[in-house]
């Protein structure tokens, strides 16, 4: 059984896909708990989120202050859950070298696993 959960484009860390609001990342820490405990899920989608709350404006540039707290949160509880074999992170602007790093090496030995960044 496939048991998916669709986030996308939510304002999960305080911040709409415009800039508008303040970031925090209580939503999504409060997710990444969830998904460490939760052994019925197998897919997440979180796109468009501003997990480390930066956004893209109107022309193309990245805005907001970087911060790799909902990442990291998200990067451990992909390690520890073992019934997860999707997770989409795409159209998070600026995930980083950092993040980006954390969440591949939460994803060694899920054989199978689709990560999509």
């Amino acid at each position: 059984m496939v048991l998916q959960l669709d986030l996308s484009n939510n304002e999960l860390c305080g911040i709409n896909q415009y800039g508008q609001g303040t970031y925090t990342a209580e939503g999504i820490t409060a997710i990444a708990y969830a998904l460490r405990v939760n052994g019925g899920l197998t897919s997440i989608n979180l796109s468009g989120n501003q997990l480390c709350g930066i956004w893209t404006n109107d022309y193309g540039d990245h805005e907001g202050t970087y911060t790799a707290e909902g990442i990291t949160a998200i990067a451990d509880a992909l390690r520890v859950n073992g019934a997860l074999t999707e997770c989409n992170l795409q159209r998070n602007p600026c995930i980083g070298d950092e993040g980006e790093a954390l969440t591949w090496k939460a994803m060694q030995g899920k054989v199978g696993f689709k990560l999509r960044i």
